[in-house]
């Protein structure tokens, strides 16, 4: 009888402090970014830091991430691509750009991009043109500059599957 009692309280006591635990990690801030979708704000949380020349002034800066429809490369015959864009109303620190090509479900390219203190950036996957189904996606992580919260947020788009005829 003693045993069991003595079990007993062992598994209350974990179990307690698996709660407390859990309860514990619930509450305390979440370190990951805000996933998104195709849009996302950033929001001043404090003036520019004394002596440094900001050209950011809004209050919030609002960027998008959208992806094209696949289509025969104008540019590369005997190609299809997909573009996608993200485009912000401010410069931001930092853009980082994924694009992937789909074709009858199955990746067949993907690009990453990256760039520095400007407020857009476009990226592109392109392969070999084979009559079928294409379809796209762009993935992003926007860094805010300093001053705006959150400090950076991710975005995942698909595009529009279509018919390429090559």
């Amino acid at each position: 009888m003693r045993s069991r009692l003595s079990c007993a309280l062992l598994v209350a006591f974990i179990a307690v402090a698996v709660v407390a635990a859990g309860t514990t990690a619930a509450s305390q801030p979440s370190p990951q970014p805000v996933s998104s979708g195709g849009t996302f704000v950033f929001t001043r949380t404090a003036p520019p830091a004394a002596g440094t020349a900001s050209p950011q002034v809004a209050g919030q800066i609002q960027c998008s991430l959208t992806v094209d429809n696949p289509h025969p490369s104008s540019h590369n015959p005997g190609q299809v691509n997909v573009v996608s864009h993200v485009s912000c109303d401010s410069l931001v620190d930092n853009i980082a750009l994924t694009t992937k090509l789909f074709r009858a479900g199955i990746q067949v390219a993907s690009n990453n991009d990256q760039d520095f203190d400007l407020p857009f950036l476009n990226g592109q996957a392109n392969a070999t043109c084979l009559t079928a189904r294409y379809g796209g996606t762009a993935d992003t992580t926007v860094t805010a500059p300093p001053g705006y919260s959150p400090p950076y947020e991710t975005g995942h788009v698909t595009g529009t599957v279509v018919q390429v005829n090559c």
